[in-house]
């Protein structure tokens, strides 16, 4: 009986290897196609990230470039292409119930709550 618990648990640790592996792989299969995305998609604004403030501006452009890769709908700048970050956030959030995958949310609320500390 001990023996077959052993041998249980073994399987149970490779099931979770392997489950681990598979959610990897579409991840790994995205990133070069995403890198080429970025290239690809045009940006309306020059990443300068020489201090916290153009980072912030600059991440706020790359998420709102993530959201419009998925969603049609136009996010509104300002008269420098700038974006506002809550706004952004709060679409790229609702990725959360249009793909099931509630990192999206867990995502936005990190950062806001980085941004909100910074």
């Amino acid at each position: 009986m001990q023996e077959a618990a052993v041998d249980a648990e073994v399987l149970l640790r490779a099931i979770e290897v392997r489950k681990s592996e598979l959610h990897q792989l579409p991840l790994l299969k995205a990133e070069p196609l995403l890198a080429i995305l970025d290239e690809d998609l045009p940006t309306t604004t020059e990443k300068n990230g020489r201090n916290a403030a153009e980072c912030w501006v600059d991440l706020t452009d790359y998420l709102r470039r993530l959201v419009l890769l998925f969603s049609p709908d136009p996010i509104e700048t300002d008269s420098r292409g700038h974006a506002d970050l809550t706004v952004v956030l709060d679409r790229l959030a609702g990725f959360s119930t249009q793909t099931g995958v509630k990192e999206w949310t867990a995502l936005s609320v990190q950062i806001l709550s980085a941004y909100e500390l910074a």
